[in-house]
């Protein structure tokens, strides 16, 4: 909402009323982030971290307004580049810790008029769907943003009207969890309900079977994070068709594709939900001085330099950030690292094992380079569909209910698909069963081969159960169960090729990138460009004329705009 200026004085920031606010993400920088850079021996600051020691803006360190450090690159196992500037004060002369409290005194007025407009929109949310929903709920990670909006909806709402739910992934950072512990406490003293929703699956385990994630393939979140919730929503309500609305941190200035969010949305992925965001126009500016002039609860790993408060080892991370948290972290990222140096290091080694350990791994589209079986091939030869599945892990009988009626129980089988009835074939095998179907109808063709994928290679993640709004899925100690009330609308089947476990390890081809409106090749970085610009998950790409010309700038502002984001340790650039 508010632009903010350097107050030397205070060694802090000032918001100020502006027509057309710089969208800057800054933060706080505290003493434990200057050691992990090597910075103690150079300049004398105090250990003291009850208040921060400069700003940081993308990888340039401001002290009272100047300009005085640059990092660049960085991986989990190397520091990023240090280039000083200009010494932030004489050699010997003790750096100025920020006056937090001056600082807020600076700007309470527009702190508290941010607060007020988001208050507002939090009552108004409350009134236009309490009549409509069967729940409200804060969506709490333990981050700056959840920690602002807790404190506006609790100012906002009735305290028994709405519960805090916080996704445990069980891979957070251990201070996000001590921090969890502390709100969990303050929320019980206030009559707020406070539930932590996580998967029944150890994170140990799901990494060994789906193989790390990746940027296109984030089965993590579906599985850690997503499904868990709905799933413990669920039986809070007693609905599997529950309406929730969710109020959450998410913000404009946090990313390209956030920034076309509006404040109140409904899920793409989850019909019937609802998702506000009371602070949704604000930058991290307003937000660290909003913590900052209510003294509510902050996340230390902010200290040490983290700029978000996610997973310990996340694909989308940036390598100067890999860096931040192995060395916050060393135990806890450890056992992760591991998982990806043993899977990789069964195809790889030297120089090429290093790639994949330190950012490699996060760029992989499926299971080409792991040592992990499918269980499961699909070819097509004379107009036949052939299907092999090893090893099933679940039964397809099951699974076949979810598109369909079977018309008999022996091979040849026919099912009811669709308003028609459709034919296939299973035969023995010693490892497990063939299919065939002469079918010609691809569209059921799609729908067969997602029961066979589920049937070779489902572990039981939830995702197709927390999918269906009807509640005809259930998934228990690995046995599945299809209700006969299944309506056959397909929803647990939106998972990408109809398993995300299949899609995780599943082989695929490398094909080059074409520009999807000239047809010219689109290189590596500006591929990454595309996906800081457009979208992480899109799959069509323009070359950098193309791309210059959709947004209406120079070839060479997008190109400046590479190497920034290249020098703050962006994995999408190299």
């Amino acid at each position: 909402m508010f632009d903010f200026i350097f107050d030397p004085d205070t060694n802090g920031i000032v918001l100020q009323e502006s027509e057309k606010p710089l969208r800057r993400e800054i933060r706080p920088v505290y003493c434990h982030e200057l050691d992990m850079l090597g910075l103690k021996n150079r300049w004398r600051y105090s250990s003291d971290d009850s208040a921060p020691l400069m700003w940081a803006i993308n990888s340039f360190y401001f002290y009272k307004g100047r300009k005085v450090m640059k990092t660049q690159g960085g991986s989990c196992h190397s520091a990023p580049v240090v280039t000083i500037l200009e010494d932030p004060e004489p050699a010997g002369v003790l750096l100025q810790m920020c006056d937090i409290a001056g600082m807020s005194a600076r700007n309470r007025p527009l702190v508290d008029r941010l607060q007020a407009l988001s208050v507002e929109f939090a009552r108004k949310v409350y009134a236009d769907y309490k009549d409509r929903a069967d729940l409200f709920y804060v969506a709490f990670s333990g981050g700056k943003d959840s920690i602002a909006t807790l404190d506006i909806v609790q100012r906002a709402l009735p305290h028994n009207a709405f519960k805090v739910v916080f996704g445990d992934t069980q891979m957070e950072f251990p201070d996000t969890y001590k921090l969890i512990d502390t709100v969990e406490a303050s929320c019980r003293a206030a009559g707020i309900d406070f539930i932590r929703a996580k998967s029944e699956q150890a994170p140990a385990d799901t990494w060994s079977v789906f193989g790390p994630p990746s940027e296109v393939r984030r089965w993590c979140c579906s599985v850690h994070k997503t499904t868990p919730q709905v799933l413990t929503l669920r039986q809070i309500t007693g609905k599997p068709n529950f309406t929730g609305v969710a109020l959450c941190g998410v913000r404009h200035a946090e990313s390209v594709r956030r920034s076309t969010y509006k404040p109140v949305t409904t899920s793409a992925k989850h019909n019937g939900q609802i998702a506000a965001h009371p602070i949704i126009d604000w930058s991290s500016a307003e937000v660290y001085l909003y913590i900052y002039a209510y003294n509510l609860p902050m996340n230390d790993a902010y200290k040490k330099g983290n700029r978000r408060a996610g997973c310990l080892v996340c694909p989308m991370a940036g390598a100067s950030q890999d860096y931040i948290r192995d060395m916050s972290y060393p135990d806890a990222v450890r056992p992760f690292r591991d998982v990806i140096s043993d899977m990789y290091s069964q195809h790889y080694a030297g120089a090429e094992l290093d790639h994949y350990i330190t950012g490699g791994w996060k760029y992989r589209r499926g299971g080409r380079d792991l040592p992990l079986d499918l269980g499961y091939a699909e070819y097509t030869k004379n107009g036949i569909q052939h299907i092999i599945v090893s090893g099933p892990k679940t039964p397809w009988a099951e699974w076949i209910k979810t598109i369909g009626i079977l018309q008999n129980d022996v091979s040849p089988y026919k099912i009811f698909f669709r308003g028609k009835v459709f034919a296939f074939e299973i035969e023995e095998t010693k490892q497990g069963y063939k299919v065939t179907s002469a079918e010609p109808n691809r569209f059921f063709l799609k729908y067969l081969k997602h029961v066979f994928r589920r049937a070779a290679c489902c572990i039981g993640c939830h995702e197709c159960e927390a999918d269906c709004h009807q509640g005809c899925i259930s998934m228990h100690n690995g046995h599945i169960k299809i209700s006969d009330n299944c309506r056959h609308c397909a929803e647990c089947h939106k998972a990408d090729d109809g398993c995300l476990h299949y899609k995780s390890i599943a082989k695929t081809k490398v094909k080059d990138a074409a520009c999807c409106k000239c047809g010219s090749v689109v290189d590596y970085n500006t591929i990454g460009l595309n996906k800081r610009l457009i979208g992480r998950n899109t799959r069509q790409f323009m070359c950098l004329h193309c791309l210059a010309e959709f947004f209406g700038t120079s070839e060479s502002a997008l190109q400046h705009k590479i190497d920034e984001f290249r020098d703050d340790g962006c994995p999408l650039f190299k």
